[in-house]
């Protein structure tokens, strides 16, 4: 049941997650990035089964260049290039720096960090577990670098690592992360936060949109978020997860953050932590966050409980060196704390009481709550605020105006969606308002509005509902979609008739029957023609004598006929019906026609001609006889829609002989289901031949 069925074969996610078997290799980095000139070499097995060492390799150099001097030496050993100036070694014994000039460095990982782009699309990745608690760099991703991580959410994870362990990311370097979610429980000795351990960039990079709730849990820098992060920015981020000491280990607890453990060189803007922080003994202890040097930040707030015997604690910080505060702000009354920091000197913010934290607000003056921050009026996040991005835009049961309409939505939060809209020319309306709407399980839409008809999208196909009392109202199941998305749109009937008549004119044959000829310059949104028929010039007295004759809805001009054989001599009166796709009828006539008896030949001899003939009974309960004949071998199809259009029953679709058939219909859709009572359309296709009846159940 999940949205994403993880298949990592095709990535190489610094072996943050190894299916069961795989083997992990250990990799020397070799990072040249700030080397100047100088040589050195590289030492490993030799096909001998003892140490080799190669001849001297210049720097700069490439992934090229080491790769012949290894095969040169006959070392059994592979070398990948990362960059242009670092590079990931293999079976390597030892690397000889000595004559490099500038700043080299060496280390050993446990695999190649990923360095590519992944796009989540938005999925939900359930339920991962990770149980590895003597290692390090644990996550979905255990080490990346130049990455970007974009639309992951991580639902129910289960984490248990040794340090840099975090549900996303153990150790991140150079990495972009944007829409990143997280929630479940994350555990490891140090460097824990819930959706990434440690991060840190060459230059100053951002992090935007990324959440986390559950349970954190470490001994030493522990982040709601982020156990750490180093030379970031970080806007419109928040945690809820609660951050908890583990006091079993030897290590000694230090830097514990609602949001993040500790920070360096770091903006966080717009952000918040509501989790608690507890810690029996731990020092540097904050509500968002534990520890910080030379950061600064703005339009944030906690409201945490923070627990802690140190005297390092604060309702916001737990120590601070060079960094300041602007606009931040803490629940005195849910911390448990007066002082924003724990240190002297540290920086400064304002406690608040929750009556005006909480909405209405007598704090966070200057916060954009226009495009930014939404007051929670609802309340969603205890009534404290709550970036707009994260807030739904449909919430139940509340009205939200749109232009002139108003959409409320029961049984369910929804949002807007990409707004695409699928092609809608087969409509029997002009749509003038599309929406798009996304939401998961069963969701009542209601829009307030004078449009007459609104149509919603889904399994490939259009369903129309007709205004009622001043709203269109769809229920829809998403459940089949997952969180999914639905196109609904609004319009009207088309200003310009649906038929445009030339001519309707009646003829008597040689064999004295009625021959109705009409011709139409156009069509839009017709279903289909009937003929009426009656002794007097009164159309509520006439009859049905037609089977539906289907209309070509196109804007050339167009001929039909008709040919009544069950007349007698005398006066006839005929009208002419046609049905509009939406149900709706127009009539046109009568004319009129005299038999004489004098041009009566006797009854003809009817030969046998393809048809659908009258339906009977109809209306019917619990089931009616379909008759029909065919001139000619041919391939018939006999199907059966409902008003909206839609199969939703198929009678017949095999070939036939020249002869009269009868079928039986029980009042059943394709899956064995009793259809309700209402209206209902048969058409008949064989050959060339096209005709509908309309259908009526009648309970």
């Amino acid at each position: 049941g999940n949205d994403i069925d993880l298949n990592v074969s095709p990535y190489n996610t610094g072996a943050g997650w190894v299916p069961i078997g795989d083997r992990l290799l250990n990799y020397t980095m070799l990072d040249l990035s700030l080397a100047t000139g100088g040589y050195f070499t590289i030492t490993g097995m030799g096909m001998w089964d003892e140490p080799v060492t190669t001849d001297l390799i210049s720097v700069p150099t490439n992934a090229d260049i080491i790769e012949m001097m290894i095969m040169e030496a006959d070392i059994m050993c592979m070398v990948y290039g990362l960059s242009p100036n670092k590079f990931a070694l293999t079976d390597c014994i030892s690397i000889n720096l000595g004559s490099v000039t500038g700043t080299v460095d060496t280390y050993d990982v446990i695999s190649v960090p990923f360095s590519g782009n992944f796009d989540g699309n938005g999925k939900t990745i359930s339920n991962l577990y990770i149980n590895q608690p003597s290692r390090f760099s644990s996550g979905l991703f255990g080490t990346t670098d130049g990455s970007t991580l974009t639309d992951i959410t991580l639902s129910g994870v289960n984490i248990d690592g040794r340090g840099t362990t975090g549900s996303l990311i153990g150790v991140g370097e150079n990495t972009v992360l944007n829409n990143c979610h997280s929630s479940g429980t994350v555990s490891a000795e140090s460097w824990v936060g819930g959706l990434a351990g440690y991060l840190i960039c060459d230059v100053p990079m951002e992090i935007s949109n990324c959440s986390s709730s559950g349970t954190v849990m470490g001994s030493s820098s522990v982040g709601g978020l982020f156990s750490a992060v180093h030379n970031y920015t970080l806007r419109e981020c928040f945690s809820t997860s609660s951050v908890t000491c583990i006091t079993s280990l030897s290590i000694t607890p230090q830097i514990f953050g609602g949001l993040v453990g500790s920070c360096n060189d770091t903006n966080i803007i717009n952000c918040f932590a509501r989790g608690s922080v507890t810690t029996d003994y731990g020092i540097n202890v904050g509500g968002l966050a534990g520890w910080s040097y030379g950061s600064s930040f703005t339009n944030c707030y906690s409201t945490g409980a923070v627990t802690s015997s140190s005297s390092y604690k604060g309702g916001l910080f737990g120590y601070t060196y060079t960094s300041s505060a602007s606009d931040c702000y803490w629940d005195t009354v849910t911390s448990g704390l007066s002082n924003a920091t724990g240190n002297v000197g540290g920086a400064t913010a304002t406690g608040c009481n929750t009556d005006d934290m909480t909405s209405p607000y007598n704090a966070f003056s200057g916060w954009d709550f226009t495009t930014i921050w939404i007051e929670d009026v609802y309340p969603l996040n205890g009534g404290y605020p709550m970036l707009r991005l994260l807030a739904p835009d449909y919430l139940n049961g509340n009205e939200v105006p749109v232009g002139e309409t108003v959409v409320t939505v029961t049984g369910g939060n929804a949002y807007i969606g990409s707004g695409n809209i699928p092609e809608f020319s087969s409509l029997a309306f002009v749509p003038n308002r599309t929406f798009t709407f996304v939401g998961t399980g069963v969701l009542t839409i209601t829009i307030s509005t004078p449009a007459q008809f609104g149509a919603y999208w889904q399994s490939g196909a259009w369903h129309i509902v007709s205004n009622s009392g001043g709203n269109v109202t769809f229920v829809i199941d998403f459940t089949t979609l997952g969180k999914g998305e639905i196109p609904v749109v609004l319009g009207d009937e088309e200003n310009t008739l649906p038929v445009e008549l030339s001519s309707f004119t009646a003829i008597a044959t040689q064999q004295n029957y009625v021959r109705l000829n009409w011709v139409t310059q156009s069509e839009t949104g017709v279903f289909g023609y009937y003929i009426y028929r009656n002794t007097t010039n009164e159309l509520s007295g006439a009859q049905i004598v037609s089977n539906m004759i289907s209309a070509t809805n196109t804007s050339q001009l167009q001929s039909y006929s008709f040919t009544d054989q069950e007349v007698t001599v005398g006066t006839w009166y005929y009208w002419l019906q046609d049905m509009e796709i939406d149900g709706s009828v127009n009539f046109h006539g009568s004319i009129t026609i005299n038999l004489n008896a004098g041009t009566d030949t006797g009854t003809p001899v009817i030969p046998l001609v393809t048809s659908l003939k009258k339906i009977y009974p109809n209306p019917f309960n619990p089931s009616t006889t379909i008759a029909f004949g065919l001139a000619k071998t041919e391939n018939v199809k006999i199907v059966i829609y409902n008003v909206r259009g839609q199969l939703i029953r198929t009678l017949l679709s095999e070939t036939k002989q020249s002869d009269t058939y009868r079928l039986n219909w029980n009042g059943t859709n394709d899956q064995g289901q009793v259809l309700p009572s209402g209206v209902y359309y048969i058409k008949m296709s064989a050959g060339k031949y096209h005709t509908t009846q309309k259908l009526v159940i009648l309970k």
